[in-house]
């Protein structure tokens, strides 16, 4: 077992490291979603308190039906486009696996990450990605 000490700004405490990752990922999108609806809320007239100078204009809108309307993402679309699918995620452990890579944990080449069995690791995913698509404030986000 090996421990390391590092300062840090923000902690992210996960007993498996790809969930702490998930849950951060989804976090962002979700800023990125709520930074989107202030900026449409702001542009409609709305009075939306949000401060974008230090990002400037790096909100998109995306393009999309063949008048080439665009419109801002969704919640559902910024999740997808973020946070790994369960099929790209399993697939990336057996690519991992098919070149010899072991399990952090165990030391084995196995479908496990650390030590986890890998439907363990995709019910995570999961509950995170439920969890983002079911936050309906910005409380909900942080």
């Amino acid at each position: 077992s090996a421990f390391a000490v590092m300062a840090a700004d923000c902690l992210i405490a996960a007993s498996v490291s790809n969930w702490g990752a998930y849950a951060l990922i989804a976090a962002a999108a979700l800023v990125r979603f709520h930074d989107e609806e202030c900026a449409a809320a702001g542009a409609s007239g709305n009075n939306a308190s949000v401060n974008h100078e230090s990002r400037g204009n790096e909100t998109e809108l995306q393009t999309t039906g063949e008048e080439g309307v665009k419109r801002k993402r969704t919640r559902q679309e910024w999740i997808d486009a973020c946070l790994p699918s369960e099929i790209s995620e399993t697939q990336l452990l057996h690519r991992c696996l098919d070149v010899g890579c072991r399990d952090g944990v165990s030391e084995r080449i196995e479908a496990s990450i650390d030590g986890m069995p890998l439907e363990t690791s995709m019910e995570c995913l999961r509950n995170i990605r439920n969890v983002a698509l079911g936050a309906t404030t910005t409380t909900d986000v942080g």
